[in-house]
């Protein structure tokens, strides 16, 4: 459940030059599952930025992470994460890249900011409490797999209780 990279190429604000032509290459690429072409007109993109471009690490990571490699994916990831410590996607992602070589604790961590910054996240508690049960941790992956049935962002107000601040929609016996 990576969250899809992001698509930055709309942007008012972004330059129609050679950095971009390589963006949308990379987004090209990227939906025919090639994913190596797009690592390397991402990482061409990156060599002539002279920005920081978190939207194109989010997007390399994310292709890094399709093919397995995992490390790297961590890598670009982090490095969004110095610029922007809430950056969902490369929170979330990885979170996904730590479960899948073992550091499930790393996992947890990253899960739970996701959830901490946006409470009505189902993949984050479903990946989350895939780590929980992982590590044996199984009443916390109850505990997480539970709120997926009463989390959602779409719930009316008056169907949800606010619980520490997490809205759950509220479990109505009809007898």
């Amino acid at each position: 459940f990576f969250f899809q990279a992001e698509d930055g190429i709309r942007d008012a604000q972004e330059s129609r030059g050679l950095g971009d032509v390589y963006k949308r290459q990379g987004l090209v690429y990227r939906k025919l599952e090639k994913y190596d072409e797009a690592i390397e007109v991402y990482t061409q993109e990156l060599a002539i930025s002279t920005g920081f471009s978190q939207k194109t690490l989010n997007n390399r990571a994310y292709c890094y992470a399709k093919l397995g490699q995992y490390e790297e994916a961590i890598a670009d990831y982090e490095a969004v994460l110095k610029q922007d410590n809430k950056n969902l996607h490369a929170l979330h992602n990885r979170g996904i890249c730590f479960e899948r070589i073992g550091e499930f604790q790393k996992a947890i961590r990253d899960f739970s900011e996701v959830i901490q910054i946006s409470p009505h996240n189902a993949n984050a508690y479903f990946n989350r409490g895939c780590c929980f049960d992982s590590t044996g941790n199984l009443d916390q992956a109850i505990k997480d797999y539970s709120c997926l049935l009463y989390t959602s962002d779409a719930a009316d107000d008056l169907l949800c209780v606010d619980l520490g601040g997490l809205r759950i929609i509220q479990k109505y016996i009809i007898f």
